[in-house]
């Protein structure tokens, strides 16, 4: 047997973390026909946080095929799901620092949102739309809590809610302690150390069968060498991605300042231009006003005439 060549499995493939907060192990465990009631679950203890009612039952709009998932290329990384009323809710892990995510959240929702509305229907069919991002980086200051709530408020009166069909959640997990108490931090601390079998894990699996469940999932998906090629190559594609971006703002950066200096120049050239004529068009003024004055003329006119101020008049 040819010893270099690579077996299926080696010791090093085995002890790579796969974290199920990466967007294609979260979607697997999250996002498909099968995993109906764990999201539920999640969105409930959400919910329930923010201090919203729960949900009965949800189905999801966009379930990936177990069977094929990572055969697929895997381009929609969320999770979109409805429940019994017609509300919306799109749910979105991200690992990566994303300066304007805010933005980017916000654009995602607006684009769920406007896609209710067919041509010829009514404003009134629109359902609420409810974002829930999963963010493995702090997005806000250390003082606002790991989970946050932001809706359309009266700026005066933010008691008084424009509408409740905008409602983003925002989960930092850096901001999490080791002692998870809500439902919420118990999930979140699941996601953070599924890999991993301390004490708290124990009672959490233990003591809840939706933990149990999504856990299975999670162990099913990284025994399997086609979701270690996927993980990786997802890694890479957003480490080429980073990579690429850094660079682009490098280079305009560069450009920016090369653009920036000539640009410099040119306007001061042209600065150089307009005070000449400014100071052209002053010793014209003055001059006419010298004349003015040997005829006579009173020094208001000769104000109005010229545009100098009287004082000034008055040394010529």
């Amino acid at each position: 047997m040819d010893k270099r060549k690579k077996e299926a499995y080696t010791s090093d493939d085995m002890a790579m973390r796969i974290p199920a907060l990466s967007d294609i192990v979260f979607k697997f465990i999250f996002g498909s026909e099968e995993s109906v009631d764990i999201l539920k679950d999640f969105i409930n203890a959400v919910l329930v946080d923010a201090g919203f009612p729960e949900i009965e039952s949800v189905s999801i709009v966009n379930p990936v095929n177990v069977k094929t998932y990572l055969d697929e290329k895997i381009t929609v990384i969320d999770t979109r799901a409805k429940d019994q009323t017609g509300n919306m809710y799109n749910v979105e892990v991200q690992i990566r620092s994303q300066a304007d995510y805010q933005d980017r959240s916000l654009y995602y929702w607006a684009k769920t949102y406007s896609e209710q509305l067919k041509t010829g229907h009514e404003y009134g069919v629109l359902h609420k739309v409810i974002s829930i991002s999963i963010l493995d980086f702090m997005l806000f200051p250390k003082d606002v809590p790991f989970h946050s709530c932001f809706m359309l408020r009266e700026n005066g009166k933010p008691h008084y809610v424009l509408t409740e069909d905008c409602t983003l959640h925002y989960l930092e997990v850096p901001k999490l302690n080791d002692e998870p108490k809500t439902d919420v931090e118990k999930w979140l601390y699941l996601l953070k150390h599924a890999d991993e079998e301390d004490e708290t894990m124990k009672v959490l699996l233990d003591d809840d069968s939706m933990f149990q469940a999504a856990k299975k999932r999670y162990d099913y998906l990284i025994a399997d060498e086609k979701a270690r090629q996927a993980y990786l190559a997802r890694e890479m594609f957003l480490h080429d991605q980073a990579t690429n971006i850094a660079e682009a703002r490098r280079k305009g950066l560069a450009e920016g300042r090369a653009e920036g200096r000539e640009e410099g120049k040119k306007e001061g050239r042209e600065e150089g231009k307009y005070e000449g004529r400014e100071e052209g068009k002053r010793e014209q003024a003055v001059a006419i006003a010298r004349k003015m004055k040997k005829l006579h003329v009173s020094i208001d006119q000769i104000s109005k005439a010229t545009g100098l101020n009287t004082e000034e008049i008055k040394t010529l």
